[in-house]
């Protein structure tokens, strides 16, 4: 119900219930296009979920700001750690990620 109104817009197919940050999601979608998970982007607005299952899975990843604030204590918190291991990790793999911002 979330991820089908964006598919919608972009003209897009999407696989739902991708189960992140395991790679079985991934590998579906891998699957269903018949490419090798290298050759898919995972684009989202978590570490933990988004861009670590993707790197797990060998995709590219994206990281974007997420659309709206989280209201719920715990997505808050998670983003607040998101963010201070984001500031920590090497430079190498914070430049691995590509990261965009809302202008």
């Amino acid at each position: 119900e979330r991820v089908e109104p964006f598919a919608k817009i972009l003209g897009l197919d999407y696989i739902s219930n991708g189960a992140k940050p395991l790679k079985k999601g991934y590998q579906r979608c891998a699957q269903a296009l018949n490419i090798p998970c290298e050759q898919l982007c995972m684009v989202g607005d978590q570490l933990f979920t988004d861009i670590l299952g993707g790197n797990c899975a060998g995709c590219k990843t994206v990281l974007v700001s997420p659309i709206q604030k989280e209201k719920m204590f715990f997505f808050r918190i998670k983003r607040a750690l998101e963010r201070f291991l984001f500031y920590i990790c090497p430079k190498k793999t914070a430049n691995s990620i590509i990261h965009l911002d809302k202008e």
